[in-house]
């Protein structure tokens, strides 16, 4: 699992990097891609990510 202040800071960082997901999850070491697609979705919808995990 991924902690609620890398998962900001992630998404944050595939944004500016515009958008591309391989080089995101290459600097990071992680999240998966479908995690950080995910994610970003959240934070594009809402402005900021849940803190707990849906299943």
């Amino acid at each position: 699992m991924y902690s609620y202040a890398d998962r900001p800071r992630a998404v944050r960082l595939h944004i500016k990097l515009g958008k591309r997901l391989g080089l995101t999850v290459r600097q990071f070491g992680y999240p998966t891609k479908d995690a950080l697609k995910a994610w970003r979705r959240e934070f594009e919808m809402r402005q900021a990510l849940s803190t707990g995990y849906r299943r």
